[in-house]
């Protein structure tokens, strides 16, 4: 399969280049609402570690076809490894810039059923822009959607019942970081606006999210892998050390703090928006 290498620009920290099991669940629910199902052409757009075109290439099934595109090499790496050792040769994964794309690859590859992104808008400085030129890449008839985050309510006064100081800590931590670094932690509530905006169709728009506590919860880990991937930008804005902030055992500790309080706490909201494109 082709691998093209586009120059990528700089830009928030990508996510952490390992599976996130995490919103697993959600996002394969996304995927069937959009529309998704077998024989379809889907193109995810900032694969990483191959998550959503994992899915997408599930509900597609040997007959459909997906083209994951990500700038980050070491993310496509992982991705690689975990398509071949899925069984998924319907799955293409090539190194891209984003708004690069429609023009580099398009010549080759053509229209896609659909155009898919999960953890991608947040991090490009005009999302309708990008929204706009990644809508192109479907066709006629085709869907267009996206799943982001919005901590509008994870980090409210009331989102870990009882609270526990050291699991809001470590949230509030990792939002800022992305915040600083210039992700938009809000960006959930904003894709409707965001899609009519790029003058797509008005979208359905769903948000989710998980309340969990408890020794079994996986979203410890979630904010651990978080955490490390935006250590550099904790540091720079002055949000904690490395030393300080022990990666390797954060989930742990929230783990057991939470655990000891038999707390609960709610996750980032998932927002959902897809749209179908006119047939002509």
């Amino acid at each position: 399969m082709a691998t093209q290498a586009v120059s990528p620009p700089t830009t928030a920290p990508a996510p952490p280049a390992r599976p996130n099991a995490f919103w697993s669940d959600l996002s394969d629910r996304f995927l069937r609402h959009a529309g998704l199902r077998r024989g379809m052409r889907v193109l995810d757009v900032g694969t990483g570690v191959g998550d959503l075109a994992i899915l997408a290439a599930r509900l597609v099934g040997p007959t459909g076809y997906v083209v994951g595109i990500d700038r980050d090499p070491t993310a496509l790496a992982v991705a690689r490894r975990r398509v071949d050792g899925a069984g998924l040769p319907h799955v293409e994964l090539r190194l891209a810039d984003l708004l690069a794309f429609a023009d580099t690859l398009r010549p080759d590859l053509g229209a896609f059923d659909a155009v898919i992104g999960r953890f991608v808008l947040d991090r490009i400085a005009d999302p309708v822009a990008a929204l706009r030129e990644i809508a192109s890449l479907a066709r006629p008839g085709g869907v267009v959607a996206f799943q982001e985050y919005d901590f509008t309510a994870a980090i409210a006064a009331d989102a870990v019942w009882p609270p526990v100081p050291s699991f809001i800590a470590a949230l509030d931590r990792m939002v800022h970081a992305l915040d600083a670094s210039g992700a938009d932690t809000t960006i959930g509530c904003k894709l409707r606006r965001y899609f009519e905006s790029a003058g797509l169709p008005e979208p359905l728009v769903t948000a989710s999210a998980y309340i969990q506590g408890g020794p079994d919860s996986t979203m410890y880990d979630m904010i651990a892998d978080v955490t490390r991937s935006l250590l550099p930008a904790i540091e720079r804005a002055g949000l904690g050390t490395a030393a300080e902030i022990d990666v390797d055992t954060l989930a742990a500790r929230l783990r057991a703090a939470m655990t000891a309080a038999d707390a609960s706490a709610r996750s980032p909201d998932l927002v959902a928006a897809w749209c179908t494109l006119p047939s002509r």
